[in-house]
């Protein structure tokens, strides 16, 4: 809805990373909407319960908050990064959160009260049904691979506006599912600050890109041993982008090479930062923008 109070409310320059108890409950009367009437929010809780029990070992209660219902007293006590480990979660178990639909939903709570995080793209990939089977009570529907919501950070509005949106608006087409995982997987890592696996993974999903691309086009390569190198190589024969982008473009290599473990072993030639890293992130996701728009797919 767009309220009086929201529409007037100043917009501040810089992401809060906080998920105070009123934001929370917006985001749990949202999910209660938007899980089926025949599953029920109540079993999604205890679905989910049971998950986080297996994973952490015990569920977090804040001094005078036991609700007596132990996953909802958790997701109102526990810390914020737990928090957001629940809201990926929703998407992973029955009855769930209606795919796109609880991507759009969750995103816009999250923008509203202008709280940094976003979730990633919910993405169905067809996987191809067994040679000449038909459609029947053994096969059913084609298989589906599904590529579940994850959170990842937004550090600066205008950055992320025009560099990552854009290109994970792009690779949320099915046929770019790799690309897709690898990009989210270096974000997810940005936002863990892991910073030489992070950029290691958005290095990856560069070449990725360039691999799907010259799948699509029936371009001869070697997807098993052809580096960002030589698939520069490649595109530039076949005239995708002018001469010099090609030692442009590459500059992703070379960053990959000197700051993450690619090729070195467990000991990189440079340690990044946080800075890096992030530079890293927006070169790939600029370059890989920019790649699948000559492509012209």
């Amino acid at each position: 809805m767009d309220f009086f109070s929201r529409r007037n409310k100043p917009k501040p320059d810089r992401y809060d990373y906080k998920i105070p108890l009123n934001v929370r409950s917006r985001f749990l009367f949202t999910i209660k909407g938007l899980v089926d009437e025949y599953t029920g929010m109540g079993t999604v809780l205890r679905q989910i319960q049971t998950l986080l029990l297996r994973e952490y070992g015990e569920l977090k209660t804040a001094p005078g908050q036991n609700f007596g219902d132990p996953i909802q007293s958790h997701l109102i006590g526990c810390q914020d990064d737990m928090f957001l480990d629940f809201l990926e979660l929703v998407f992973q178990v029955q009855g769930n959160c209606c795919g796109a639909r609880g991507v759009t939903e969750l995103n816009r709570i999250f923008e509203e009260e202008n709280i940094g995080y976003e979730l990633t793209a919910y993405v169905v990939v067809e996987s191809p049904r067994p040679a000449n089977s038909p459609r029947s009570v053994f096969y059913g529907p084609s298989p589906q691979d599904i590529h579940f919501p994850q959170i990842i950070r937004k550090d600066d509005k205008v950055l992320h506006a025009g560099t990552v949106e854009p290109l994970l608006h792009l690779l949320s087409d099915p046929r770019f599912s790799t690309a897709n995982s690898e990009m989210i997987d270096g974000l997810v890592k940005l936002r863990k600050g892991q910073y030489q696996d992070a950029i290691q993974a958005c290095g990856s999903a560069v070449e990725s890109v360039l691999k799907t691309i010259f799948t699509l086009k029936g371009w001869d390569y070697d997807k098993d041993k052809d580096t960002l190198d030589k698939l520069l190589k490649i595109a530039n024969e076949n005239e995708m982008f002018f001469p010099f982008y090609t030692s442009v473009l590459m500059g992703t290599g070379t960053m990959r090479n000197k700051m993450s473990a690619h090729g070195k072993g467990p000991n990189p030639e440079y340690i990044p930062t946080k800075e890096h890293a992030e530079h890293m992130v927006y070169t790939c996701c600029a370059n890989s923008t920019l790649l699948v728009a000559l492509a012209k797919l």
